[in-house]
């Protein structure tokens, strides 16, 4: 007898099923799918264990007769197409029929269905593969399809499966997704008889935002139009808003939630330089063409598109975009300056609280400095006309030279700024260049490390906490790991729904933006890295949170404020680098000065 047999059905089916079920998430999207293709205007998801035990989805669609119902669980039973050539006008999401057969033959699936026509419906399940035939039974207009026991009979895949909260975050933001893709579909997702996602199906994209993404988010979108081939909408944050990771990007075309590297870079090409490096905007980008222009039969996913001529659709993006962020009124973030009776206050604020209080009263996280020239406040620096020797000495010369001896900053005397980023001072070896965002930073890293090290849980209370606002997928994230966040200072309270009461922040960070910290750890956690919050504050997330909260180039600081800034340089360990390895001082030695004026 030969070696090579044919495969039963039944085992063909299921090997057949991983192309499209993978996970929960992959069942909830092929169903909505189908009740979106079947005209519904309300779709009902319900969950138990994240989708593992029990998925249930219902719509108030079109429904099925008795014979198609009988033929919808069969492999490549369609009523999308008829031919291949139907797929140069696809106007429907699902067109491979393979999902209800896929779905089937890996669960226990019922499905009951009654067209608007019938006064009965029909129901049938599907166990492992094997149908019953339909039976009569009552049930209102539309289909529902709920699957238990995902994978009962195939244990290998089931035993890969993630946590509840993994699969329920994933199940999520895809609802999510798909409710900004159809705001003229009210969307419900209830997990355990708990509320995720409601959105009400008025065709108010704005109002399905404010649902899944929160106020805060929505008022600092603006939105985008191009309104000749190919024909673009959307919403785009403002260079403000930002987030960790392009975990944001929702593109959508002719209604099909979409992946594309393309569109994400032409976002990125249209944000270059408006927004700082490894920080990436919210957008929501909607794209009509003809179905003739792109090929969405790559993968049984339908996620991935091939575009017939992607550098148009990028070029008109990326013109988009710009023609936003080019106004004036949209680039300048809107701000409120408070008052300050003391210059010196910027750079004094982070030790301008009481060691002993556990309140702090929090400031926006926005340096005001006095554009004030120093210039004339200064006595001018008399000549020097010794014969020392003139060089330029680089950082690492001088480290050596000091090894950790920072009392040569005493000696020095300020005489002014460059285009207020570089502090100009006399001292011992000449003339010393010195990067204030780098002294800063240098400061601002040894005192948070020092810290974060000694003490990571200890919190400072808000004199009034921060209503946090979070997507459902975050909310999951933050409540699964809620005690972890507590180990690192922060103080939350579950305020309703996806909102969170912030009313501590970590002392270590108290001069930094703890919000976005926040945010940016949640999406730590929901990359499926795998790693603690504990984990995730490492050495290169400390550098970033004193970067971040150092004061910046181009700002102009009192004779007080650089002379308190190189009081704080003294007191630390390395007054050379900043924690990224780029000097803070640079020497021009007499002796350098004398040779480029030619005089020997």
């Amino acid at each position: 007898m030969g070696k090579i047999d044919i495969l039963d059905p039944l085992t063909a089916n299921q090997i057949a099923a991983g192309e499209v079920v993978e996970r929960p998430v992959s069942v909830v999207k092929e169903l909505v799918e189908n009740s979106i293709d079947s005209g519904s205007t309300r779709i009902k998801i319900t969950l138990r264990d994240g989708g593992k035990e029990r998925i249930q989805v219902s719509d108030n669609g079109s429904g099925m007769s008795k014979e198609d119902l009988a033929v919808a669980v069969l492999r490549h039973a369609t009523s999308k197409i008829k031919s291949i050539y139907d797929l140069n006008n696809l106007a429907t999401l699902g067109f491979r029929g393979e999902a209800l057969a896929s779905i089937g033959a890996v669960s226990k699936m019922t499905i009951a269905s009654r067209t608007e026509n019938s006064t009965v419906g029909y129901a049938l399940q599907v166990i492992g593969g094997v149908r019953s035939d339909p039976e009569e039974i009552g049930c209102p207009a539309g289909t529902e399809i709920t699957v238990d026991d995902l994978f009962f009979n195939t244990p290998a895949r089931k035993k890969f499966l993630r946590s509840a909260s993994t699969e329920l975050s994933s199940i999520s933001d895809l609802i999510g997704r798909i409710a900004m893709s159809r705001p003229d579909i009210a969307f419900e997702l209830l997990h355990e008889n708990r509320t995720l996602i409601k959105t009400p199906g008025n065709n108010n994209l704005d109002q399905v935002v404010f649902n899944i993404y929160g106020s805060e988010v929505l008022k600092n979108m603006k939105r985008i139009s191009h309104k000749h081939f190919p024909y673009i909408t959307g919403l785009i944050s403002l260079p403000q808003l930002t987030r960790a990771s392009r975990h944001y990007y929702s593109f959508f075309l002719n209604g099909r939630l979409i992946r594309s590297q393309e569109l994400a870079e032409a976002v990125e090409e249209a944000y270059h330089t408006r927004i700082p490096q490894k920080r990436y905007p919210i957008v929501i980008i909607y794209l009509e063409l003809s179905p003739e222009l792109f090929d969405v039969n790559v993968h049984p996913a339908k996620l991935e598109v091939k575009f017939r001529d992607i550098g148009t659709i990028k070029d008109a993006l990326i013109k988009s975009i710009n023609s936003v962020l080019n106004n004036p009124l949209v680039s300048i973030p809107e701000i409120r300056v408070r008052s300050r009776k003391k210059s010196i206050e910027s750079l004094q604020q982070e030790i301008f609280k009481e060691k002993d209080k556990d309140i702090f009263f929090e400031m926006p996280n926005v340096y005001y400095i006095n554009n004030t020239n120093v210039k004339g406040q200064l006595k001018e620096e008399k000549a020097h006309d010794g014969g020392e020797a003139f060089q330029e000495i680089n950082v690492q010369n001088m480290s050596q030279e000091n090894s950790g001896d920072s009392s040569f900053i005493s000696s020095l005397k300020v005489l002014g700024q460059i285009e207020g980023t570089y502090i100009i001072a006399s001292g011992p070896q000449g003339l010393y260049i010195i990067d204030q965002h780098a002294a800063h930073e240098r400061i601002r890293y040894e005192k948070i490390r020092k810290s974060f090290q000694k003490q990571p849980s200890a919190s400072s209370l808000l004199a009034v906490p921060i209503t946090i606002e979070l997507t459902p997928e975050q909310s999951i994230w933050l409540v699964d790991n809620i005690i972890y966040f507590a180990d690192i200072g922060f103080v939350l309270e579950h305020f309703g729904q996806n909102t969170f009461l912030l009313r501590g922040v970590p002392r270590w960070n108290l001069e930094g933006n703890s919000q976005e910290l926040l945010l940016d750890l949640l999406e730590k956690l929901g990359s499926g890295s795998g790693n603690s919050v504990m984990e995730i504050i490492s050495e290169e997330k400390l550098f970033s949170l004193a970067c971040k909260s150092a004061v910046k180039g181009n700002s102009f600081l009192t004779e007080a404020d650089i002379n308190f800034l190189l009081e704080q340089l003294k007191l630390v360990k390395n007054p050379y680098t900043c924690p990224h390895g780029r000097p803070i001082f640079i020497i021009l030695t007499p002796e350098e000065i004398k040779r480029r004026f030619l005089r020997s």
